[in-house]
């Protein structure tokens, strides 16, 4: 219910602030200074520039949080954790391992007590967070995206609003100057 609500205010919002902008740079055009006009624009420019900052970062967040997600999948060296004793060294080198293949999905080698490497080999709950860890990577992809996509049509959506509000304006500001030459003649 909530995420409706959200969205019907955020459209309307928008909505409102770009036809702000519209209406404030008509008012402007055709009537020059106008503080209201002046107050329709600063205020519906302001809510798509916060906009837009808002969706640009939330953009740039996501695509830095895809870019940390992968660990490298290089093989651990053989004197790893050499100083460790053998259960510390099994433990971290098995927490290693199963970071590395949740991150990545990459099956590395780890060292058991006695010192061997032995292939790491998932739990199904391992497979279970690696499955959902995908799904959260791909959901992060899109959003950055996304983001990215729909603070720039806000953008050109602000622009094309004033431009195309300067211009009503103008011919608006030449129909009255052609009305009242025709009354005069």
């Amino acid at each position: 219910m909530i995420d409706w609500l959200d969205f019907a205010f955020m459209t309307a919002a928008t909505t409102s602030a770009v036809v702000a902008i519209f209406e404030g740079m008509r008012r402007l055009s055709q009537w020059g200074r106008n503080r209201f006009g002046a107050t329709l624009v600063i205020c519906g420019a302001l809510w798509c520039l916060g906009g837009v900052a808002i969706l640009i970062y939330v953009s740039s967040t996501s695509q830095s949080l895809k870019a940390t997600q992968n660990l490298t999948s290089n093989e651990l060296p053989k004197d790893w954790g050499s100083k460790l004793s053998p259960e510390v060294r099994e433990r971290d080198s098995l927490i290693l391992a199963s970071t590395i293949y949740l991150s990545s999905g990459t099956l590395i080698q780890y060292f058991d007590l006695s010192g061997a490497r032995k292939i790491f080999s998932p739990s199904q709950q391992q497979l279970r967070e690696r499955e959902g860890a995908v799904v959260t990577f791909e959901r992060i992809d899109a959003l950055a995206r996304n983001t990215w996509d729909l603070a720039f049509r806000l953008g050109i959506a602000a622009l094309t609003a004033g431009v195309l509000g300067w211009w009503a304006g103008r011919s608006g500001r030449d129909s009255l100057a052609n009305r009242s030459f025709e009354k005069d003649a």
